[in-house]
């Protein structure tokens, strides 16, 4: 979610690296799940809006897929817990719960694959 310096072009352009170094560090015996970005309760100044949030979920999403990563949809989730957040970033701990517990499934169901 960082990195807000760096435009969707660049981005684009650098995700397939991300994922070979990620391919790389897991290993072979290894599976790699992808949690895509959450919203913002409020777009920031310094870049984190929804918008970019949503391209740039977009252009990882294409390439995790044709990857055959799996995908922790983490957006979709907390788009729904509007109401969870400490601040106009990041959930509080009955959000962070709720997220937590969504990647312990997913991550869950990727490893009995």
């Amino acid at each position: 979610m960082h990195g807000w310096g760096y435009t969707e072009a660049q981005f684009k352009a650098s995700y397939p690296l991300l994922i070979a170094a990620a391919r790389g560090l897991a290993g072979k015996d290894c599976a790699l799940v992808w949690a895509n970005i959450t919203p913002v309760k409020e777009d920031t100044p310094d870049g984190a809006t929804n918008p970019r949030i949503d391209a740039r979920n977009a252009i990882a999403l294409a390439m995790v897929l044709a990857e055959k990563i799996p995908v922790d949809d983490q957006h979709s989730l907390m788009t729904k817990h509007r109401d969870l957040y400490q601040d106009f970033i990041h959930f509080n701990p009955a959000g962070a719960a709720i997220m937590g517990d969504h990647a312990a499934a997913t991550i869950s169901g990727a490893l009995q694959r």
